[in-house]
Formats: structure tokens, sequence, C-alpha cells
């Protein structure tokens, strides 16, 4: 066997195997930078942020759950049937508005973005990406392991609804959470000012969608939308807020790191600093 034998023998067959060793390798060189200090503050200040959001999910469903919301839900029936009768496309088009925020394609920008980040050394970008997703679903399940709210059958007598509880709306918390950390880390990098308006529009255009598409196929309650909305902008602050100070507490470190004095022998035998 000759060296260029030996050396595609010791190559694994698939090159997305190859790559991925690659972007391991750059993930651990990368964590390696960062101190323990900054995983603590940004583990401790999303944490924080996931409490708030929770708190608002279970404080809605308690308001929601009392006497004094009975009318608002008997007003909220007129509501959902007024903004079904304003609807333009019919329900199968609309359907197809929940595609963006679909978990299943939520799961595979997320991947692209955590793959991505890894290449640029950006660890807590997407490691904010992952954890924001699964605190948001975390959330969203509390809401429907307290209620059992039942979802409308104002369109084709529930044939777009799903068989889970209606509150919160799943798919609208995870596109808020999701399109608006995008938004932020994209207007925070940009310096145009043009690209900051594209990216804004774009991105809380698709949530705009997911959020009106599922009640044009009436598979949720406005204030499951309503809520899921303030707790997916929640999510987004507290991501933002932890990855900016753990970046901070990291580049301080650094930076203290590069500026210790290294030892030096002077002519007369003392060693200085």
């Amino acid at each position: 066997m000759n060296k260029q034998q030996r050396i595609n023998s010791q190559r694994p067959s698939w090159e997305l195997a190859i790559w991925w060793q690659s972007a391991v390798r750059q993930w651990s060189a990368a964590w390696q930078e960062i101190p323990t200090a900054a995983w603590k503050v940004w583990l401790i200040t999303l944490t924080i942020w996931w409490f708030v959001a929770s708190s608002v999910v279970l404080i809605a469903l308690w308001v929601m759950q009392s006497p004094v919301a009975v009318s608002w839900r008997t007003q909220e029936v007129l509501l959902l049937q007024d903004i079904i009768d304003t609807r333009p496309i019919d329900p199968a088009s609309a359907n197809w508005m929940d595609i963006p925020g679909h978990p299943l394609y939520l799961v595979l920008i997320i991947a692209v973005v955590f793959f991505t980040a890894i290449r640029l050394g950006r660890l807590f970008e997407g490691a904010s990406m992952v954890a924001g997703f699964l605190l948001v679903t975390v959330s969203v399940g509390l809401g429907w392991l307290f209620w059992a709210r039942e979802r409308p059958d104002l369109v084709m007598h529930g044939a777009f609804s799903p068989g889970l509880h209606s509150f919160p709306s799943g798919h609208t918390a995870q596109a808020t959470t999701i399109y608006g950390l995008l938004a932020y880390y994209w207007i925070r990098d940009s310096v145009r000012r043009s690209e900051k308006i594209f990216a804004f529009v774009l991105l809380s255009g698709a949530i705009v969608t997911v959020a009106l598409g599922r009640l044009w196929i009436a598979a949720h309650w406005p204030s499951d939308v309503i809520v899921s909305l303030f707790i997916g902008m929640i999510m987004v602050a507290g991501l933002a807020f932890a990855t900016k100070r753990a970046k901070a507490v990291s580049s301080n470190y650094i930076h203290e790191k590069h500026q210790q004095p290294v030892a030096a022998l002077q002519p007369n035998g003392i060693i200085s600093r």
C-alpha cells in the first residue's frame, strides 16, 4: 500500500463526516477560549428571562380562566370570526402560511445558524439559538399542561386544528423567538441602515405571516397568539441580553489574558515583570 492509499484509507468515506469532524474541532477550540465565568453569566441571565416568560404564560393562563374573562372569551369567538372573514385566500392556501413557523422548518434554520456560528467562532450566538427554541417550547408546554383549552372549530369544523391544546400558540412563540433573534443578530452586525430595515421587515414579516396564518385557519384563538407573541419577544430580549453580557465577560477575560506581563531577566539578574 503506497502513501496515497494509506491516506485515503484513513479518510472517512463521507465528506459530511469530514465536515462534521472539522466543525467539532472548531467548536472545541473556540470553547477553550471562552472562560467558565462567561458561560455562567449567559446561563444565569437566560434562566432569569425564561422565568419571566414562563411567568407571563402562567399569569395569562390564570387571568383567562378567571370569571372576569368569561365575557372576553365570549367576545373572542366573534373577534376570531371577524378575522376569518377578512381572509383574502381560501383555508388551504392560508394553511401554507404556517410553514415558516413549523417546528421542523425552524429546526433546519437553527441547524444552519448553529453550524455557521461554529465556523465563525460565535458560540454564544449558536448556543442562544438552540437554547431559545428549547426554552420557549418549555414555556408553551406549561400553558398546555395547566389548561386544556379547546381549539376553535370555526373553519371546516376544526379541520386545520391539531389535537394539542390551544393556549398558547407554539408555532407563533417559536417563530417569534427564532426570527426575532435572527433579526437582532443581523441588525446588530449590519452597517447600512437600508440593510437593517430590510432585515427587520423580512423577519418581522415572517412572524406576522405565521401569526396571521394560525388565525385565518382558526388553529388558535386570538389570545393564544397574542400571549405567544409576548413570550417570544421576552425570550428574544433575554437571549440578546445574555449573549451581550457573556461576550463582554469573555472579551474582558481574553484582553486581560493577553495583557499579562511576561517575566524578563535583566542584566543584573533581577526578574522584572
